[in-house]
Order: structure tokens, then sequence, then C-alpha cells
């Protein structure tokens, strides 16, 4: 990009953003804050939390590539309260023929606090009594 004037400069520019916007799109699979999956959160006031990713999943195809199927895994690992939001509680896969392609943090929507122990004794009760 050595032009001699700023106007060369930009055509250049401009031609190459063309020519990307021309030839690949960005095929949006999960957006940031879309829930995922409700969780049980042990010891937590509320009982569940929803899941839901860090940030936004997508993926850079070329436009004349067949649109491409995408599966995602939810793993998450096991919840105790308190949690605060941004706090790491899973991953999630994104696979492409089953290959994982990219991988992404999941965190609670919510803050989640701790239970004290007359709320905790009265949930067991109730979970006792519908069994």
């Amino acid at each position: 990009m050595d032009e001699p004037t700023s106007e060369m400069r930009n055509k250049e520019v401009s031609e190459m953003l063309d020519y990307a916007y021309a030839t690949y799109r960005l095929d949006s699979i999960i957006r940031k804050g879309e829930v995922l999956a409700n969780e049980y959160v042990d010891a937590s006031k509320e009982g569940y939390a929803k899941i839901v990713a860090k940030e936004d999943v997508a993926i850079l195809n070329k436009k004349i590539d067949a649109n491409k199927n995408y599966s995602y895994n939810v793993i998450t690992n096991k919840l105790k309260a308190p949690l605060k939001i941004g706090d790491v509680v899973g991953r999630i896969d994104v696979l492409e023929n089953g290959n994982i392609i990219k991988s992404v943090d999941l965190t609670v929507n919510k803050d989640i606090s701790k239970a004290n122990i007359i709320k905790l004794y009265l949930r067991f009760l109730k979970n006792l009594l519908t069994i």
C-alpha cells in the first residue's frame, strides 16, 4: 500500500472491503445473553439459574459455501451459591461435522445469592413431602 496519495490508498482499501463483503458472510450461532440452560444451583435462594453465553458465537464463512449445520454442546460445572454475573460456570462447544470449531465460556444471567439454613431446611421438607 505504498501509494503516493491518500486518494489511491482510500480507493484500494475500499476495494478490499468491497471484496470481503462480497465474498464472506458472518453466521450467528448464539447471541450473548441467550438462555441456553436452566441449572440447579446448590445452596441458593433461587434454586435454579439461567445459563447464558458470555459472548456472541459467530462463524465466518464464504458466501459460495452451502449453509452449514452447526450444533453445540452445553457443558456446565456443578454450581454452588453464591454466583455472580461473569463467573465461569461452564462452556459451550460449537461443532461442525463432530469437530469442535469454537468454545465459549458460560455464565449466569443474574447474581445468585446463598440461602440461609432455614430456607434450605424448608426446601428439604418440601421436597421430602412431594416425593
